[in-house]
């Protein structure tokens, strides 16, 4: 179980702090106890409430720790060569990639992306738009997390993301960083 203050990655959502956990009032099951979640990096209030039960896409985001260890190996991270595949085949293998809300896959489909990307520079092309799209939400998703772990921002996550998978490329990687953290929340 999880606690008020803990952070987690929720999902889609990415990186989210408990505000709060007990029942709410407009829940179809007034009995049911939920957790309030923030999500630090959105400037608007948002909420997103998640039944205790049944909260298997959830899990504790990294220590810092967890993300220094990461950001040492993810050069050594085997990828799969995804050369010549048809864009439904590889949107479908992105898509479960993300759908397995794990660190790991998240960190290799990461790196898969970047080597596409890599791969159509070297030809002279533009990466296609399912490997944008996946690109985007990979890279928010990690970054957000990494940035709460090192207490940094998410654009200072995202070159040490880069910086990790290549050295050379931290010049290459814009600087462009999200709204500060907002800690206040209960």
């Amino acid at each position: 179980m999880f606690h008020c203050g803990d952070y987690v990655a929720y999902g889609s959502a990415g990186v989210c702090k408990i505000i709060a956990i007990g029942k709410i009032d407009f829940a179809d099951n007034p009995k049911r106890v939920y957790y309030t979640l923030c999500p630090p990096y959105i400037i608007r209030d948002t909420k997103i409430y998640v039944p205790v039960d049944a909260c298997n896409s959830m899990r504790m985001a990294i220590t810092e720790e967890e993300a220094l260890s990461c950001l040492n190996e993810l050069a050594q991270v085997e990828v799969q060569a995804m050369c010549n595949v048809k864009n439904n085949l590889l949107e479908t293998h992105y898509h479960k990639m993300l759908a397995t809300h794990d660190l790991t896959e998240y960190l290799r489909l990461f790196k898969e992306l970047y080597q596409r990307k890599k791969i159509c520079e070297k030809a002279g092309k533009k990466p296609g738009q399912v490997d944008v799209r996946y690109q985007d939400k990979v890279e928010k998703l990690l970054s957000e997390e990494f940035a709460i772990a090192l207490h940094i921002t998410p654009g200072e996550a995202k070159r040490k993301l880069y910086e990790a998978v290549d050295p050379a490329y931290a010049e290459c990687v814009g600087t462009q960083d999200h709204p500060s953290v907002d800690r206040s929340h209960g």
